[in-house]
């Protein structure tokens, strides 16, 4: 019974297994087969074999056996396109190219360092994620890696991240006219609709309560609210509702979030006002309207920050994708 209750997973970790060598041949004799030239550096099965490790677990959790093969190879390629971004990246801040900065006159940007300290700060603040020491190590050896292995990379992105700072964040910046042209543009997207604030009383038709029984609790209900009883007593003692403990409050609802035989009652009253009772699906409702809110637009300075994000963002992936296509062009890079 062990056995066939493993089975599953044993299959879908032999897929994964033959996927990865089928794909990519890493076998144990293969580790340091090449697999792309970039300018002087080399990428090795060995190097996307680590970047691709902390994916394994993930894949196997998500995919279907069937699909690991064309998933796994998908993201192999995108490994490895990272991978060589990574390697002109790091080329660039180690021996930058001159630049023209003014017609006919050249510069050579300074190199970007990472000093010891800074490496070790890093270090200390990943471990100190972990609870010790052993649970620290034990993730490096999960994802194939030594503590050599973990300062190389650590050192590697803060370069990059540098280097990225320097090229292509410090050269952005968001007008204010560029966030109300977009605010203007997009209006829409920061139209909230009409809304009321309710309160719910629920008699749910169930086993205990047949539709007739239902409806004239409910009814009764709604005669003693008329009377003077107050809401969120009876909602605590009677309702059936998610939201009962609370008093029947159910907060802010949007025009065209109910149903629409409960929204045509809802926003037929006036705050302070009982609806008649309501059929739905669920059973027989009391909604009493709290507060009302008009359909509005958001004033741009309350998006302004949103805006200014989005716009953000737009120019560094357009900038980013610019100047990693320009480090390709002058680039000899031969994926094998």
């Amino acid at each position: 019974m062990a056995l066939m209750k493993r089975t599953p997973l044993l299959k879908t970790l032999l897929l994964l297994t033959w996927c990865v060598g089928r794909t990519m041949g890493w076998a144990e004799e293969a580790q340091n087969r090449i697999i792309a030239v970039v300018n002087n550096d080399v990428i090795t099965t060995a190097d996307v074999e680590q970047a691709m490790a902390p994916l394994y677990g993930q894949y196997q959790a998500v995919y279907r056996p069937d699909e690991l093969p064309s998933r796994v190879q998908e993201a192999q390629q995108q490994i490895i396109n990272l991978l060589i971004e990574e390697r002109l990246m790091l080329q660039e801040a180690r021996a930058p190219r001159p630049v023209e900065v003014a017609k006919g006159r050249w510069a050579t940007p300074t190199l970007i360092t990472v000093s010891d300290e800074e490496l070790a700060d890093a270090i200390a603040q990943a471990k100190g994620r972990f609870s010790s020491e052993a649970e620290f190590l034990q993730a490096l050896q999960q994802h194939h890696m030594t503590l050599q292995d973990l300062e190389a990379r650590y050192r590697d992105q803060m370069t990059i991240q540098r280097l990225v700072d320097r090229e292509v964040r410090s050269r952005i910046a968001v007008a204010p006219s560029e966030i109300t042209a977009y605010y203007q543009a997009h209006m829409d997207d920061y139209r909230s609709p009409e809304a009321v604030r309710l309160s719910n009383i629920l008699i749910r038709v169930s086993g205990m309560w047949d539709d007739a029984r239902a409806k004239a609790k409910a009814h009764d209900l709604w005669s003693a609210l008329k009377a003077g009883a107050t809401f969120a007593e009876l909602a605590r003692r009677h309702s059936e509702g998610p939201n009962a403990d609370g008093g029947g409050m159910m907060g802010w609802i949007e025009r065209g979030r109910l149903m629409p035989e409960i929204e045509q009652a809802v926003f037929a009253i006036e705050p302070g006002q009982l609806t008649p009772v309501v059929k739905s699906p669920l059973g027989y409702h009391i909604f009493r309207i709290e507060e009302r809110r008009p359909a509005q637009t958001k004033p741009v300075a309350e998006v302004s920050g949103e805006i200014e994000d989005a716009l953000y963002q737009e120019q560094y992936r357009q900038r980013y994708a610019e100047w990693i296509g320009r480090l390709k062009e002058h680039a000899y890079i031969n994926v094998k």
